[in-house]
């Protein structure tokens, strides 16, 4: 019974990231309910990391809440150092 809410909670988050014109009230929106996720349930925001990881170097205004996600998150994703390299984050979260 909660895996198929989650799924169905994934399935929504996920067709709202497909949805987003990557308008900055797009981005924000989406932000915010990925963090409030994190707040509560790390083990279901972990899903969203790749999501995080894309539009963090396209933030201007978030990019603060984009990196709490990926604190609260960090402890739960085995792969975290490999999809910062892969990304190019490192050197994005090393500039100042």
């Amino acid at each position: 019974m909660i895996y198929n809410l989650i799924y169905e909670i994934y399935e929504q988050i996920s067709g709202m990231y497909r949805q987003v014109s990557f308008s900055a009230s797009d981005i924000e929106g989406f932000l915010t309910v990925i963090h409030h996720i994190s707040v509560h349930d790390v083990d279901v925001a972990v899903k969203f990391l790749k999501y995080v990881f894309g539009i963090l170097p396209k933030l201007a205004n978030k990019k603060i809440m984009a990196l709490e996600i990926i604190s609260f998150c960090a402890g739960h994703d085995r792969d975290l150092v490999t999809n910062l390299q892969n990304d190019r984050l490192l050197g994005f979260l090393k500039h100042r």
